[in-house]
């Protein structure tokens, strides 16, 4: 099973939509195993925002975000960073929990916008970044 995880990859596909802030994001797993997947995006005025564990049966898609996506770019977690890399990237760390979490980046940092997750008793970790153009967002997690 981590094998098969360490070696997912990730296929992004858009469909258009009149309101691309108003955008949804599907994951859909398209491995024999299920997968926990956790997410970080920009929402609207409460900031940068991480929400996980999702389990996602093999063969199952779901829903992780109802039409509220903003922003250029998402990131995902799979089973505790166990996607390939997605190359270079500065950003997307949040702060995440072993159980089922919803946390904002601004409630863990410091004066200079560091964050402070260990401090909470959280974990900091990078999230892969995915860039979105609007619409709706739908990633296959495959072998």
């Amino acid at each position: 099973m981590n094998s098969l995880l360490a070696a997912a990859t990730l296929i992004a596909g858009t469909v258009l939509l009149s309101v691309p802030a108003q955008a949804a994001m599907q994951l859909c797993n398209k491995t024999r195993t299920g997968a926990s997947v956790a997410i970080g995006y920009l929402d609207g005025d409460k900031g940068w925002t991480a929400q996980g564990w999702w389990s996602v049966a093999g063969g199952d898609c779901q829903t992780l975000v109802p039409g509220r996506l903003a922003g250029s770019a998402i990131y995902l977690l799979v089973d505790g960073g166990r996607l390939p890399p997605g190359g270079k990237q500065s950003g997307g760390w949040f702060c995440t929990d072993q159980g089922g979490f919803t946390t904002r980046n601004s409630d863990y940092s410091n004066d200079q916008h560091e964050l402070m997750c260990e401090a909470a008793g959280l974990k900091t970790e990078q999230f892969r970044e995915i860039t979105i153009s609007g619409g709706d967002i739908t990633f296959n997690l495959t072998k």
